[in-house]
């Protein structure tokens, strides 16, 4: 593990919290009498109809790794015939006064009275970055700056076995390429798995659990997802490995408006492969 696996935390949930806010503006509630009809399905959400819109709102954050940053999110609502959860469309696009630069699309459709969902992430990034080293024990002062190139792809299908569960498979295309590093560094001599450009491609398994009554604002119910992805070579990945993901999270109402929510997301990798993630829904609640 390296220590710019943590560096971008920050800039992630700023976004991913405006990102957020933005969905749930973008579905206002329906009355009592259809609340408590939808409470009665599985699963259930507060959006009425087929209401389809957009919403927009501008970023702005400051973190030590990127100084200012800014930039726009939209999210595109709609729906399915047939279907009672909204699938959506979602766009962010921001630079950095660090020449970093982020741009994504993140669909997701609900399909066949939600027993079909669709789920994709296309984001490109340059970002220039440091690099520590190997190891959770590297000192600061081997830092080194470098700049990737990213280009990465999902996708995943999914199909309602039982209310509540669904299960189905994945694929994950990842192309990575150093456009510059330091002269002498530990990058630029090759010696480590993933320095030089690079192809991951992958497929994998996954069950969702989910039992929200609405995916924007949840107050209650439960979401649990379990995640694999295999990268071999036959599929055209440069290096093989495995991954896995799970995420619990918990939705608690008590009073009248509130709630409280608990996430538990547990991530493992058997690779040395030095490679960044590009998902931007890796944080979302």
């Amino acid at each position: 593990m390296t220590k710019i696996q943590i560096q971008r935390t920050a800039i992630a949930i700023a976004l991913l919290c405006i990102f957020r806010a933005g969905t749930a503006l973008s579905s206002p509630r329906q009355n009592e009498a259809d609340s408590t009809a939808a409470e009665m399905q599985t699963p259930a959400d507060s959006t009425a109809g087929d209401r389809s819109g957009w919403i927009g709102l501008p970023i702005a954050f400051y973190t030590p790794e990127t100084r200012l940053g800014a930039g726009a999110s939209a999210l595109y609502t709609f729906r399915t015939d047939g279907s009672t959860r909204p699938s959506t469309i979602g766009f962010i696009l921001f630079l950095t006064q660090e020449d970093q630069v982020v741009v994504a699309i993140s669909p997701e459709f609900y399909l066949r009275q939600d027993r079909v969902r669709l789920d994709s992430d296309i984001a490109f990034s340059r970002y220039p970055t440091y690099f520590w080293g190997v190891g959770n024990d590297t000192p600061d002062d081997t830092k080194e700056q470098y700049t990737p190139r990213l280009f990465n792809m999902s996708f995943s299908a999914q199909r309602q076995v039982i209310p509540n569960v669904r299960i189905g498979a994945q694929y994950e295309l990842k192309y990575q390429e150093m456009i510059e590093v330091e002269e002498d560094g530990m990058l630029s001599s090759g010696a480590i798995a993933g320095s030089d450009k690079y192809i991951i491609s992958g497929i994998g398994l996954l069950a969702t659990w989910d039992s929200r009554d609405n995916i924007f604002y949840s107050t209650r119910g439960s979401f649990f997802n379990f995640s694999t992805y295999f990268y071999p070579s036959w599929l055209g990945s440069d290096y093989s490995y495995t991954k896995l993901y799970l995420d619990y999270r918990k939705f608690f109402p008590f009073g009248t408006k509130q709630v409280a929510a608990l996430r538990s997301p547990l991530g493992w990798r058997a690779s040395t492969t030095f490679t960044r993630s590009s998902s931007s829904k890796s944080l979302m609640m």
